[in-house]
């Protein structure tokens, strides 16, 4: 009886390459509920951080202040982000629920590219915006973002869009153990490993390293002009620094999952409880920048 089992588990997975059906959505309903109410409860905040947005700056949005459009930017990706995960765990569940079988591979493509594409317009935003306040709080200098912000728009959108439909067309875009993304290979020289997981184990130590060093730069600060009696200054300087260890937070909170996961991936399949863990956290990080933005707001 077992191996009537065994066999059967194993064909059901041994026939995604050769049918026109993605792998089993194999993720618990209370956790895609549960899931998808999270995402729910960002995309709510990151409507209202538009909202507020618009309420605050008014006239060309390229000539608000830098901070504003990064953030609106941030947003906009976190929003379409969250729709298109939410659309796909709508659409798996009534699959599975209905016709008891998983997305087709070309909707999974679709979800995939969708998903990841807007995954790494957040990540690559958090970069550059990083960079840009790194300078200008060591250096006191803007960097210029071009014409209608383009030096920021066309690698934050085009590099991952031009390397995911590739990814798609050579079949590298599967429905993996929680939702539709790269292929998850074993090995360090697969498209999984390199552009994934390099790419966000990069992007999260350029994050971490410019903020930590900004935090270490205001606190000095902080020290020098309190032993100067310019409390007024100081207290500004400190809260600066609370919004850069909050911003640190966020940060480690949204894209550190994705690094452990991935790196597990290289070597064997991840325990269901990382999936799951990385998955909310994940869907609750527009939740989590909401809350940043409206603690930064009011300090």
């Amino acid at each position: 009886m077992e191996e009537v089992e065994n066999n059967t588990e194993i064909n059901t997975f041994s026939n995604q390459n050769s049918s026109d059906t993605a792998v089993p959505f194999s993720i618990p309903r209370i956790i895609g509920i549960s899931s998808g109410a999270v995402a729910l409860c960002s995309i709510v905040f990151s409507i209202v951080i538009i909202v507020l947005l618009l309420r605050k700056s008014n006239g060309n949005f390229f000539k608000w202040k830098a901070f504003d459009r990064f953030t609106m930017y941030t947003v906009v990706c976190d929003l379409i982000f969250y729709a298109v995960l939410v659309a796909f765990i709508v659409h798996a569940g009534v699959q599975k629920e209905t016709f008891n079988s998983s997305v087709s591979r070309l909707s999974c493509n679709v979800h995939g590219v969708l998903i990841l594409e807007f995954g790494f317009c957040q990540l690559i935003f958090s970069v550059i915006m990083t960079v840009y306040v790194f300078n200008l709080v060591t250096k006191n200098r803007h960097i210029s973002l071009g014409r209608f912000d383009f030096k920021l728009i066309c690698p934050s959108f085009g590099i991952p869009l031009v390397i995911l439909v590739t990814a798609a067309l050579f079949g590298h875009v599967v429905q993996n153990m929680t939702y539709c993304g790269l292929n998850e290979e074993r090995g360090f020289l697969t498209w999984h490993f390199i552009t994934y997981f390099l790419v966000i184990l990069l992007s999260v130590v350029i994050i971490a390293v410019l903020y930590m060093t900004m935090w270490i730069i205001v606190m000095k600060q902080t020290t020098i002009i309190s032993t100067t009696l310019q409390q007024a200054s100081a207290v500004n300087t400190k809260r600066l620094a609370m919004r850069l260890s909050l911003y640190i937070v966020v940060n480690a909170i949204q894209f550190g999952g994705s690094v452990v996961e991935g790196l597990w991936i290289s070597f064997e399949e991840p325990p269901l409880i990382v999936r799951y863990v990385h998955m909310f956290a994940g869907v609750a990080a527009g939740t989590l920048n909401g809350i940043v933005y409206l603690t930064v707001r009011r300090v």
